[in-house]
């Protein structure tokens, strides 16, 4: 599997424009702008379950939750 399928996808009907009018972006370019999005995607992913995890320790066991765990909660939503 490819490190980035989103480029090759592309790369595969990018000879297909054949007037002058339509912009075509190097894959050499792309390439490595895609490989730091899914390292950055997947990082992201990381964080939240640390932080989810996190999340379940802070909150009392009553259920009642800490300021710390709405503060994460309040993060989770702005990423909406």
């Amino acid at each position: 599997m490819s490190d980035t399928p989103r480029t090759d996808q592309m790369e595969q009907h990018a000879y297909w424009f054949d007037d002058d009018m339509t912009p075509v972006c190097e894959s050499r370019f792309v390439r490595p702008l895609e490989m730091e999005l899914i390292a950055a995607q997947q990082r992201i992913k990381r964080l939240e379950e640390a932080g989810d995890a996190m999340h379940y320790e802070l909150t009392l066991v009553d259920g009642t939750p800490t300021p710390a765990s709405m503060f994460w909660n309040k993060a989770k939503e702005a990423k909406l």
